[in-house]
């Protein structure tokens, strides 16, 4: 018998699979040769998605308030529990991981602004900037004077910026 030679008696710890357990379907309409393999269930396309999540406060679902009521607890409901009730309620999910996920958004969504608060968040919010332009251009004056050795006005440094960013100069 030559290294080569293959024996035809098969013993169990030799044999190799002859075919794979996926069905093949003829798709309607092409010709036997093409062949396309029937995507297992267990695909992503076919597998459940979650409940989706609301944009506004009013569209947050019964089993989403659930969890929101769970976590706000002292001490808060465990997470393996919460998905369990989040279920049997009627939201989808893939897993406790998704759902901690998600109560972040929905949190987002339960907080509310009056419109005297909305003023005053853009009120808070430009006089930051203006501290924070102030600030910027101090440390480019600054930097000017360290590298450059000449001391610069920071109010100049901004009108001379914005002015080359205008092309007006």
């Amino acid at each position: 018998m030559e290294f080569f030679d293959i024996d035809d008696s098969e013993s169990p710890e030799y044999q190799l699979p002859t075919t794979s357990n996926i069905k093949k379907v003829t798709m309607k309409g092409t010709s036997p040769n093409k062949v396309t393999k029937k995507t297992p269930i267990s695909s992503p396309s076919r597998a459940l998605k979650n409940s989706p999540v609301p944009k506004t406060k009013a569209e947050i679902q019964p089993y989403d308030q659930l969890v929101l009521d769970l976590r706000a607890r002292n001490p808060p409901t465990p997470w393996k529990e919460i998905e369990t009730l989040y279920r049997d309620a009627g939201g989808i999910t893939t897993g406790h991981l998704n759902l901690k996920v998600r109560i972040g958004l929905l949190e987002a969504l339960e907080e509310e602004m009056t419109e005297t608060e909305i003023q005053d968040l853009i009120a808070a919010k430009q006089a930051v900037e203006e501290e924070f332009q102030k600030q910027v251009w101090g440390l480019v004056a600054e930097k000017l004077k360290v590298e450059k050795g000449r001391e610069w006005n920071a109010k100049f440094l901004k009108n001379t910026c914005d002015g080359l960013k205008k092309g007006t100069l």
